[in-house]
């Protein structure tokens, strides 16, 4: 069979990241994640011989009319779109144009947002002919299978799907997680232009490395769980390593993005994995997520010598009183030292903070400012808290009314739909506009990043 496997236009003009359970605005990070699940699903789809194509409009230089023009060309008989909460209504939008086009042609999302509304999405766009719910490729390989026309293969029987038979809505049983992740085919990077993806300030290629899915942390505001689950499952370490050498050697990569939800979260599978990349000598750098609670200097000392550059916590707040609420888990003295500990170690420190969490005011706001000069990371980055369907924070808000808006595109970390102790939207985002201003208009702080920019700068020359 033909089959895209696409992020879909944006009719507005924003381009959004969408990855797993993360949708984000480009404008976060002046950058676009290379499109770890578009490539993913696509190599268990040409595993089984099917001509596929990727098509990632937030990261290309196209218009509308491009991307339509693409579909018209290749006329795809399947296509695979990931939907996220803020992008639902183009995302949408982009399905109904493709059916109009291609009206023989099947119609498949997958993301958390479908996952959670399947049923209603079904309902109201006779467009959409299937819905991936939770961990998308082996759903995806048996659907398409059975849209190939293998007898073997059964609709009715294919866990993690909904779909509509005969006017009726009909919703499978949920799919269980993958327990081998080591069965899934390296990612089919080739089917991109990877040079499109670059890290922030460095301006340099890279990729994305996975080396495990889920989280067994219970963060009020997260909803990883529902794509990914609560349980720490990993690739072994064999394979990480195959796959940056691949990648390395066949795409010329050598940056990666390791994305996981907290990837020191298995101390004994990063420490091994760190051992291997040490021994083997692999010179790549490296930027990952962590949480204040899970590292020490010993595996920070590691990183560092297997080239890591920048670690990202989890900061939320200065308060503790809204750490504990939003099940954080952590205390300000870790937060401390986590920072103090990463610094130690030469790397660099991203402080992620989320402004208008339960029990947030502007006192505690201000707060979470003086404790990020205590700290002193690298950088830092302010969101504001979304109550996104899937995490218990969007059922508190449900519960308690805090919801002030039924439009999901306003439901991104860069917008606020909630009143919670009578801080409204433009409290908090005109808080946030001035807290990034503060942060980053300090000199220290400015030279600081300016020597990073030329440090990296005569690296890239000392190499060409």
């Amino acid at each position: 069979m033909k089959i895209l496997v696409a992020n879909l236009p944006s009719f507005k003009g924003k381009k959004f990241i969408k990855e797993g359970r993360c949708s984000q605005s480009k404008k976060i990070w002046n950058t676009i994640w290379p499109p770890y699940s578009l490539v993913s699903i696509a190599a268990v789809l040409e595993k089984l011989s099917h001509e596929v194509k990727i098509f990632d409009y937030p990261a290309m230089k196209s218009r509308e009319a491009d991307f339509f023009s693409f579909i018209r060309g290749f006329s795809p008989e399947v296509v695979i779109a990931s939907c996220t909460t803020p992008t639902v209504y183009d995302d949408l939008e982009a399905c109904l144009k493709i059916k109009q086009i291609l009206p023989g042609t099947k119609i498949i999302i997958f993301g958390i947002h479908g996952s959670i509304f399947s049923q209603a999405l079904l309902k109201q766009h006779a467009f959409i002919d299937f819905i991936i719910r939770g961990e998308p490729e082996y759903t995806i390989r048996e659907l398409i299978e059975a849209l190939s026309g293998n007898q073997k293969v059964k609709f009715e029987n294919i866990k993690g799907i909904s779909f509509r038979f005969q006017g009726e809505i009909i919703k499978n049983q949920d799919r269980e997680l993958i327990t081998n992740l080591d069965d899934l085919p390296i990612p089919a990077w080739h089917l991109v232009d990877v040079k499109r993806y670059k890290l922030p300030i460095l301006g340099k290629p890279y990729l994305m490395i996975v080396p495990g899915r889920g989280c067994v942390d219970k963060c009020l505001f997260c909803y990883a769980h529902a794509y990914y689950g609560q349980k720490n499952r990993r690739h072994s370490v064999r394979r990480v390593i195959n796959e940056i050498v691949f990648n390395k050697k066949e795409f010329k990569i050598d940056h990666f993005f390791f994305w996981t939800e907290n990837c020191t979260q298995d101390r004994k599978f990063l420490m091994d994995l760190l051992d291997q990349m040490i021994e083997l000598n692999l010179n790549v750098k490296w930027a990952c997520n962590s949480r204040v609670d899970t590292i020490d200097f010993e595996l920070l000392h590691k990183m560092k010598i297997a080239g890591c550059l920048i670690v990202a916590f989890g900061v939320e707040s200065g308060e503790q009183r809204i750490l504990d609420i939003s099940k954080k888990n952590i205390n300000l003295k870790q937060i401390e030292n986590a920072f103090y500990l990463t610094h130690k170690a030469g790397i660099q420190s991203i402080a992620n903070c989320m402004f208008g969490l339960p029990g947030e005011t502007i006192k505690s706001m201000k707060k979470t400012m003086k404790f990020l000069k205590k700290i002193n990371p690298t950088y830092a980055q302010f969101y504001m808290a979304v109550p996104r369907p899937g995490s218990e924070f969007y059922e508190l808000a449900q519960k308690e009314g805090w919801i002030q808006t039924n439009d999901w595109g306003k439901f991104h970390q860069g917008d606020y739909v909630l009143n919670i102790n009578g801080l409204s939207r433009d409290d908090i985002v005109n808080f946030r506009k001035r807290a990034g201003i503060l942060f980053y208009l300090d000199f220290k702080r400015l030279a600081g990043i300016l020597i990073n920019l030329f440090k990296a700068f005569f690296r890239g020359r000392q190499k060409a």
